[in-house]
């Protein structure tokens, strides 16, 4: 769990033809490691798809089914569309999570508030997006005024508060859970050689 508390290391820096410094961290390394993992993964589980599935098949669809129930139930069935980002997004926070559990340089993206602010401000340029092109621009500002037009300033708040709340929320779990099992695992070795004198 080495860095959690300190930032991410930089494992290599170099310069791309002179015009800018380029840093690899701990956290790039990983966040690459786990999109080409997933990358892998869903091209070698959405191969050779037949009318009598496979195990695989159907556990791959069911879970694609529960993903896209989720998404449908909580978005409505006019945003059934999200359903592939919504997956990448959330095997991406499992598996950037998990992947500092391989040690050494791997370290958990999500313990790197730069990626789960990256994914708010993604997500909510999105939502904002798909609000102006169904409302129109003007449709959207009215949306900020209600219920009760009173309530923009505190409307205006929220939208802007609510991705930065959510980033820090995922960064704080992860980083405090990589904090606390350091601790734990101190804790335990000193206890262990305190008790056997190893």
């Amino acid at each position: 769990m080495e860095g959690i508390g300190n930032g991410p290391r930089i494992l290599l820096e170099f310069s791309f033809f002179g015009l800018f410094d380029v840093s690899i961290t701990q956290t790039v390394l990983s966040s690459f490691l786990v999109m080409i993992a997933l990358i892998i993964a869903s091209s070698v589980l959405g191969k050779n798809l037949q009318k009598r599935p496979t195990r695989r098949q159907v556990l791959v669809e069911k879970g694609v089914t529960v993903l896209r129930d989720l998404v449908v139930g909580t978005m409505g069935e006019h945003n059934a569309h999200f359903t592939p980002y919504i997956g990448a997004l959330f095997c991406s926070s499992v598996f950037g999570t998990l992947i500092s559990m391989l040690g050494g340089v791997f370290r958990s993206a999500t313990a790197d508030l730069s990626t789960t602010i990256t994914w708010a401000l993604v997500t909510t340029g999105m939502v904002w997006y798909h609000n102006i092109k169904n409302n129109g621009f003007l449709g959207w500002l009215k949306g900020f005024t209600e219920p009760v037009v009173v309530m923009t300033p505190m409307n205006v708040i929220s939208e802007i508060a609510q991705p930065i709340s959510m980033s820090f929320r995922h960064f704080g779990n992860i980083a405090g859970g990589g904090v606390l099992t350091s601790l734990i695992y101190g804790a335990l070795g000193a206890l262990s050689s305190f008790v056997l004198r190893w």
